[in-house]
């Protein structure tokens, strides 16, 4: 991704995660890079496999 998208790469977010309360705790990361960058929106999937 970071040879096909320059300047895509986010960094120094992580002291932010342990401060973010989620529904899901595994979703910290990417509000957390979001509040770094100063993001207008974000937009992710989720990918689930409901076949089990």
């Amino acid at each position: 991704m970071n040879a096909n998208v320059p300047d895509c790469l986010i960094e120094g977010y992580e002291p932010l995660i342990d401060d973010l309360t989620l529904p899901d705790v595994d979703d910290r990361h990417v509000v957390a890079a979001a509040i770094k960058d100063q993001a207008e929106s974000t937009a992710h999937s989720i990918d689930s496999d409901t076949s089990s």
